[in-house]
């Protein structure tokens, strides 16, 4: 019960902080009530994602001159088990410091902007309107008590109280160590095993698969085969950006 009451407090103060707080956009810098962005930025950004720019068929990232397959997923592919992956942004720029405020500046007002996002993208992928279930990549063990709380998780609760998608929590990481300082080739080994089914969980045939960055795409990868070889039929990738 007190858990339940300290997350309704928590909750109301983030939707007060975002609907009456001033700020300065963080993309043009013009003066902004509510949130981070102004709703012009927060438009073109949205079109952004709704665009029809050419994608990698692998990973997802918008392609320049290539046809297809980006030139990072000719040389070192990684994606097998994902049926289709969708970045909204590049990991660039402002946006690169809006991801920034909201993990580690716990700005948690910056959870609407990207179940917004992360809603536009949905619609984008399935326009007819039958979307699967969501599933957020799990934490590792001791985040909750290092951070306070679940960026991806708090995601997904916005994607279902405000947009209504259906969410299941389908995993659970088990290994403790962080990936942000290894290479590649390190995490992709470390992946191996991380993540386990959750007992007794139902496994729904599609899947859209969310997390918030994609840099070598061990971690997708090893949540997609694991969800695969559970009875998933198909399993999309859905994140809020890719490292390029």
């Amino acid at each position: 019960m007190f858990r339940t009451l300290l997350f309704f407090k928590r909750w109301i103060y983030t939707v007060l902080t975002f609907f009456f707080s001033e700020n300065r956009c963080i993309c043009c810098n013009s003066p902004v009530y509510g949130g981070f962005l102004c709703a012009s930025c927060l438009k073109n950004c949205a079109s952004e994602i709704t665009g029809n720019c050419s994608r990698c068929s692998v990973c997802g990232k918008p392609l320049l001159s290539e046809t297809d397959i980006c030139s990072d997923c000719r040389q070192k592919r990684i994606l097998f088990s994902a049926d289709g992956c969708f970045p909204l942004f590049t990991y660039r720029l402002w946006k690169k410091n809006m991801l920034f405020m909201w993990k580690m500046q716990n700005e948690r007002s910056l959870s609407f902007v990207f179940a917004y996002f992360a809603a536009s993208a949905m619609r984008k992928l399935y326009p007819e309107g039958n979307y699967p279930a969501i599933c957020g990549v799990p934490p590792r063990p001791g985040k909750l008590r290092e951070r306070g709380w679940d960026q991806i998780k708090e995601l997904c609760f916005y994607l279902k109280v405000l947009y209504g998608f259906r969410i299941c929590s389908l995993l659970v990481r088990v290994n403790r160590k962080q990936q942000k300082k290894l290479d590649r080739a390190a995490r992709i080994k470390q992946m191996e095993g991380s993540y386990v089914l959750r007992n007794s969980c139902r496994i729904p045939e599609r899947v859209v698969l969310i997390d918030d960055v994609f840099t070598t795409g061990s971690t997708a990868e090893s949540c997609c085969a694991l969800l695969k070889k559970a009875g998933v039929r198909n399993v999309k990738v859905l994140t809020l950006f890719i490292v390029d």
